[in-house]
């Protein structure tokens, strides 16, 4: 994992400053988003994986990611296929966040993904990623009520 920010603060001895809350954004957060500014106010620093990015071809979602400005981390493909094998139901921008995710451990107090997805929630949870989501859509076998 590598990051493509130059700005990062330092403390006294040139170390990385550890941030309180970062915030990694998945695809369909991207494209369901409402209101960036929300985003904005959650955490401290705003991160997305080259992955994800890649899977952006909605004029709409570039233009979110024009006004979030987050943080572009670099993933090996080596790390994706890693993670792939651990989760085989895992897209490679899934596996990407997780990635992601446990290398910003090491600089952030907490990191919190948004994404709509379940199945990566599911496993973000299991490995101590906190998840907020934008937007569920309705399970199939969930009766509506009248």
């Amino acid at each position: 994992m590598r990051s493509t920010d130059n700005n990062e603060r330092r403390n006294k001895r040139g170390d990385s400053t550890i941030l309180d809350n970062c915030i990694i954004l998945d695809s369909s957060a991207i494209f369901h988003i409402r209101d960036p500014s929300t985003i904005m106010m959650l955490g401290e620093k705003i991160y997305v994986t080259n992955i994800v990015l890649e899977e952006l071809r909605d004029p709409r979602a570039i233009a979110i990611i024009d006004i979030l400005r987050p943080e572009k981390i670099e993933i090996d493909r080596k790390d994706i296929e890693e993670v792939i094998r651990k989760y085989r139901e895992l897209s490679p921008a899934d596996a990407s966040i997780i990635v992601c995710a446990e290398g910003l451990k090491k600089r952030c107090r907490k990191v919190t993904v948004i994404t709509d997805d379940i199945k990566l929630s599911k496993i973000l949870r299991r490995i101590g990623i906190d998840v907020i989501s934008i937007y569920y859509p309705p399970h199939k076998n969930v009766k509506k009520r009248s």
